[in-house]
């Protein structure tokens, strides 16, 4: 039985498989509460110096993030349910569990990579669920 109370649900959005597998269940959970999503992509932020083309790398990823967001906008409206995108830069475990206590639940797909698969968790699941005060769903 899933808890009726999840209206407003987050979902960090990355374009990788685990991410979309977070996103497809998110929409379940969505579906079975009459929720909202929040398709949530946040831009890693770059280095201030270097011989990179900052602007363009920004302009790239910001064409990343409305593309990824796009995509998963027409996944949720194939189901019946509207998704709103937010697009922030900065540090993806950070940024996601400072936004996420503004949600009734958040779902987070886990790529689970590094050090002994991050201890079962990828490095930003692990952050979020171990920071954020309301619940998260790690997918993965």
């Amino acid at each position: 039985m899933v808890n009726k109370n999840f209206k407003k649900i987050l979902v960090p959005l990355d374009g990788s498989k685990s991410s979309l597998r977070g996103l497809t269940k998110a929409i379940q959970l969505a579906r079975q509460t009459g929720g909202v999503l929040t398709g949530l992509f946040v831009i890693p932020s770059l280095p201030t110096s270097g011989i990179y083309d900052l602007a363009s790398i920004r302009k790239n990823r910001q064409n990343e993030a409305k593309h990824v967001l796009n995509k998963a906008k027409e996944q949720a409206a194939k189901n019946g349910i509207m998704l709103k995108s937010r697009i922030t830069c900065g540090d993806p475990g950070y940024n996601i569990a400072n936004i996420a206590d503004k949600y009734d639940m958040t779902v987070i797909g886990s790529r689970a990579h590094g050090a002994v698969k991050q201890f079962f968790f990828g490095s930003t699941s692990n952050y979020v669920v171990h920071t954020v005060r309301k619940p998260v769903l790690i997918v993965k």
